[in-house]
């Protein structure tokens, strides 16, 4: 060993900074909420289209159960987005559903 290198208490020699400490921050993802989001803007759009809205009928109960699990997970950003489009999808269905309906009763 080399007597000519002194070393302080810690073992590290004296100009020597310590090596660098990084920290890894793993960011948070909700994928089921943003699987339930672009299922409601499918939905969206499948809702404008006349000859394929029946696709609906299958897709919104499958967007609306994958919002629900996303607000129990964070961020519940896209899935409370994707449950406000939801309620909207339903409101303007029944709104016109009822308009329809009356009409055709009179």
């Amino acid at each position: 060993m080399d007597n000519n290198i002194q070393t302080n208490n810690q073992g590290q020699q004296p100009n020597q900074q310590p090596a660098p400490q990084y920290i890894i921050v793993k960011q948070q993802s909700n994928a089921v909420g943003k699987a339930g989001f672009i299922m409601t803007l499918f939905a969206l759009l499948f809702y404008i289209i006349p000859v394929i809205h029946y696709i609906n009928l299958f897709l919104v109960p499958i967007a609306v159960i994958c919002c629900i699990i996303g607000l129990f997970k964070k961020p519940r950003t896209w899935a409370v987005i994707g449950i406000i489009l939801n309620l909207i999808m339903f409101g303007i269905f029944y709104a016109c559903t009822s308009i329809l309906y009356s009409l055709a009763n009179q």
